[in-house]
């Protein structure tokens, strides 16, 4: 993996990792067509498609931010490792269960379920038609964006992690929260797998994004 031998985890939760965003990679991106949506990718594949893809490219080595899912693929792995179980029952165990989530769970590819909503975009639709994606293999997400929740568990989400604090000890919960303002303008910083955000409505801490489907 490009870069990956220069990186810490750190660097990764920090977004400032510099390895590239498998994103960027056309079947990975926004616009990916839609005759994309069944096909299934390991970990393993998004990286080897990813260091192909980089092959003779000249790369700064870690230290200012540069935004990729890249990293959550690699901390996925990481987590894989240490806890030595898939991803999906390390999702279950210390996240949905000690928060209660009890409407959450990690998507591997199997059906949806009939009351899940759907989501629709233009993206990689033929001639730009909005298209209804819900049935995307969310493989291609893993790590960057397989779980999948509702309002209410996201909210007890937000609660366990930032209040009651149920889902890190103090000493992680710290390192979370160490803001470093080094991009975009001085009202937003980031923390370890979050941003900061100040604005005229108040501040926001959490993480954004959008993934088809």
């Amino acid at each position: 993996v490009p870069n990956a031998q220069k990186a810490m985890l750190q660097d990764c939760l920090y977004s400032s990792s510099l390895i590239p965003d498998y994103r960027k990679l056309k079947q990975f991106s926004m616009s990916a067509p839609e005759s994309e949506d069944g096909s299934e990718y390991s970990p393993q594949d998004i990286l080897a498609f990813l260091s192909e893809s980089s092959k003779g490219k000249k790369l700064d080595g870690p230290g200012y931010f540069s935004y990729s899912d890249t990293d959550y693929i690699l901390a996925g792995l990481v987590a894989e490792k240490l806890d030595n179980r898939p991803l999906k029952e390390i999702f279950k165990t210390r996240i949905f269960d000690r928060a209660g989530m009890a409407s959450s769970y990690f998507d591997t590819g199997t059906d949806p379920p009939a009351n899940m909503a759907h989501g629709y975009t233009g993206f990689g639709s033929k001639g730009g038609k909005v298209a209804d994606r819900t049935a995307r293999n969310p493989s291609r997400d893993w790590a960057a964006g397989a779980a999948v929740s509702t309002p209410r568990d996201l909210l007890a989400f937000t609660e366990a992690i930032f209040s009651s604090r149920k889902l890190l000890s103090e000493h992680s919960h710290a390192r979370m929260v160490k803001l470093i303002n080094d991009y975009e303008s001085p009202e937003n910083a980031k923390g370890m797998g979050m941003f900061e955000r100040i604005s005229a409505r108040g501040t926001f801490r959490g993480a954004e994004g959008s993934i088809p489907g």
